[in-house]
């Protein structure tokens, strides 16, 4: 027995009434510290979470992942990329660092080129007291190595592997290994959390990636600052070149939305029975609460990048609708069931879900154009975070169950999601339009007139050189989004008309040929009066305006709003509060649908967005308000709307494309554009346009070319060379007599640790 086990025992927790057999018979997981695999009744290195008697640890994941990677050397791949930090070993006074371990699942008899097949990419538990995303991920591994777990559920998945890569990180092994009786600096008790949120110098690895748009001063934001993502960023960047779903694995403590804070967490930090008492205690209470919140990252994506990303969050709602795991209706149902809590799984943007955004977090970076540039949500699962780390047997068994098969349900979903390819189009039914060219970009180019930053914690680092402006020059323009739209417009089978019009090409002539106008951001900056009164007659004619932005400032020029009603609010992001689904400016909404674009991956700071509204009751022709900026009044602050103007109309929309901004201290440089689904949605309503798809998808059935039809993305990727286990830096020494030794001192000067978990 390995000295990781040497102080693990359990105890069960009765008031969960969930029987699994004697606690002496549950096995730990792993090789348990020998070379042989000891789990034959459960034919399992890593047990389902009932049938284990506590969480994987980092000595028991290594040598069971590195004999998964040498027994199925055709299906598994184990890297060591680089080396944590490390805690100060109290027993030796070494410094350990520990490898950062990522792993990868596919076929590798596949005739399908490793850069040619299609890279589902997960992160698991950046965060270490949220241990739900490596428990599952390493499961998931064993599944398909195994054919066992999700792979016999599933067979049809297996068969993806063909054309698939499903890569797995695990960043913080500080934070993981926090528990262990030679390295824990905590106080004892059942209750203690025993891994840690950062790493062993506290800085939280998910803003330390190099990622577009405003990074903060502080510590934590010193990009790769930290030898894990200064190991990860270039090693997933260089490997996954075809990247089409990813996700940022993370938990939260109670369900997201609680109307109160949930008693649990305390209770658990008691014992085994207090905790078990609580749960079915709070299973009646009313408050309403998500057990699992998608979190959709903002970045610059196509059309069809923004159907895949809701896509995905779609079908992980759809697939977690209900409790995955025996913890069952008593608790986790939705209300209808006579349970606790609201739907169950839900998704938005990170502010729509849990009241904030970040920079140089982990989606970022998956979503960046000069990261892994793929449609990306972080999950957060309820009861993931602190909760239970003291105590397995009972409240960790049920908790771990529910979070593992989270993750399988999370892994099927984006399997089942990549298997169909498909062509996004927008319909224009015959409508011609045509955008105002807005010359405005911001650059970093040496002389341009923007400001550059310089002197930052990027100019001294040289592992960041690939990413930072000292060594690229970044141009941002809000119009590449109307660029990208313009490339998915059709009109039947024919091409649509969606182009670029100069202002000094706006002439009666000219919009005689168009049907709507497109005035976006700060476009409207280039009108003279000439034109402004060009446009008036048009709209009054018959034409459809359509202003978003601060170029909402023509409706007060053209006289569809009266002087000073047209103003600017900052707010946390880009948002509008819809006040009338009905209507066609709101349909086909998803998720929450209230935040409409990011300022940090444009580079302006939180809280400073720019809103733009109009006074409700200074709108001079009739129209409808369907989005304000709150609070909410008899006179609105509207700023998703439309109003009638002679024969013709004109609708507005206050928050979607405002100028990139250098700033801020933006190292990376800056997005084009940072709209999100919802804002999207509401732009193409506003044009009046159809999503359609290309029918029937194609379905992956035979190892033909997987390229996407739409795009291509990145660098030809390198094909996959070797097999079993890659490794970038010296090896984890092994456990041996040695550890035995450490671990029967760490019992004797401390307390035992494992037998946290008993109490």
């Amino acid at each position: 027995m390995g000295f990781h086990m040497l102080t693990r025992m359990t105890v069960l927790g009765s008031a969960l009434v969930f029987l699994v057999g004697p606690v002496a018979a549950l096995p730990g997981p792993g090789l348990n510290g020998t070379t042989t695999e000891l789990i034959p009744v459960v034919g399992r290195l890593f047990p389902e979470p009932l049938m284990t008697n506590d969480y994987i640890g980092y000595f028991e994941a290594v040598p069971s992942l590195e004999k998964l990677a040498r027994d199925f050397p055709d299906r598994v791949e184990l890297f060591k990329v680089g080396k944590s930090l490390g805690w100060e070993n109290r027993i030796t006074g070494q410094r350990d660092r520990h490898d950062v371990l990522a792993f990868e699942i596919t076929n590798e008899k596949s005739p399908v080129p490793f850069g040619e097949k299609i890279h589902l990419v997960f992160s698991c538990s950046i965060h270490g007291n949220e241990k739900g995303g490596r428990e599952g991920c390493m499961r998931v591994a064993e599944d398909f190595a195994k054919g066992i777990g999700l792979a016999a559920e599933k067979p049809d998945l297996v068969k993806l592997l063909d054309y698939m890569v499903l890569a797995f990180y695990i960043p913080n092994t500080d934070g993981w290994t926090h528990d262990e009786p030679q390295y824990y600096r905590g106080p004892s008790g059942p209750g203690t959390s025993l891994y840690t949120r950062g790493n062993s110098n506290g800085t939280d690895l998910n803003r330390q990636w190099p990622t577009i748009g405003y990074v903060e001063g502080t510590r934590n934001h010193k990009t790769m600052a930290e030898p894990e993502i200064a190991a990860l960023a270039p090693f997933v960047k260089d490997r996954y070149t075809n990247v089409w779903y990813a996700i940022d694995i993370h938990g939260m403590l109670n369900p997201s939305g609680a109307q109160t804070t949930s008693p649990v967490s305390p209770a658990c930090a008691q014992s085994p029975a207090n905790c078990a008492n609580a749960v079915s205690a709070w299973a009646a209470h009313p408050g309403k609460g998500h057990f699992l919140l998608g979190l959709l990252s903002s970045a610059q994506l196509t059309q069809d990048e923004f159907v895949r990303q809701t896509r995905m969050a779609e079908l992980v709602r759809e697939r977690t609708k209900d409790c995955p795991g025996t913890l069952g209706p008593t608790w986790c149902r939705a209300p209808s069931t006579g349970g606790w809590g609201g739907t169950f799984s839900f998704w938005g943007t990170s502010w729509e879900t849990i009241g904030y955004t970040s920079s140089g977090s982990t989606s970022n970076f998956m979503m960046s154009p000069t990261g892994l540039d793929a449609p990306a949500a972080s999950y957060e699962m309820a009861y993931n975070h602190q909760v239970c780390d003291g105590v397995y047997t009972g409240c960790g068994q049920y908790m771990n169950e529910f979070h593992v098969n989270i993750v399988r349900k999370m892994v099927e979903s984006l399997m089942e999601a990549a298997r169909t390819d498909f062509r996004v189009s927008l319909e224009t039914k015959g409508v011609r339009t045509a955008y105002l060219f807005n010359p405005r970009v911001v650059s970093t180019a040496a002389g341009n007139g923007d400001p550059r930053p310089s002197g930052g914690w990027s100019d001294e680092n040289v592992l960041d050189d690939r990413w930072d402006i000292l060594h690229n020059v970044y141009a941002a323009s809000p119009m590449e989004y109307l660029r990208d739209l313009a490339r998915y417009v059709r009109d039947g089978d024919k091409p649509g008309v969606f182009v670029e019009l100069p202002a000094a090409q706006l002439t009666d002539a000219r919009l005689a040929q168009t049907d709507q106008l497109v005035v976006a951001g700060s476009a409207a900056k280039v009108l003279d009066a000439k034109h402004t009164e060009l446009i008036a007659k048009w709209v009054e004619a018959g034409g459809t305006l359509v202003l978003t932005d601060e170029s909402m400032q023509l409706l007060e020029a053209i006289g569809a709003a009266k002087p000073g009603s047209v103003q600017v609010v900052a707010q946390y992001v880009g948002r509008t509060e819809v006040t009338d689904y009905s209507h066609a400016l709101a349909k086909g909404l998803l998720g929450y649908s209230r935040q409409t674009y990011d300022p940090v991956a444009i580079g302006i700071q939180q809280n400073q967005a720019p809103v733009w509204f109009v006074d409700g009751g200074e709108v001079t022709g009739k129209g409808a308000v369907v989005g304000i900026v709150p609070p909410a009044s008899a006179t609105p602050r509207a700023n998703l709307g439309e109003v009638a103007f002679g024969a013709g109309a004109i609708r507005f929309f206050g928050a979607l494309l405002p100028d990139p901004s250098l700033e801020q201290y933006t190292p990376y440089g800056v997005a084009d554009y940072g709209v999100t689904y919802a804002g999207n949605q509401f732009f193409v309503n506003m044009l009046g346009f159809e999503q359609v798809y290309q029918a029937p998808p194609r379905v992956l059935e035979d190892a033909g070319s997987l390229r996407k039809p739409n795009e291509t993305r990145g660098a030809e990727a390198q094909e996959g060379s070797g097999k079993g286990i890659r490794v970038d830096d010296e090896s984890t020494p092994a456990v041996g007599a040695l550890g035995l030794v450490v671990a029967a001192a760490a019992a004797v000067a401390g307390f035992h640790l494992r037998g946290r978990r008993e109490r």
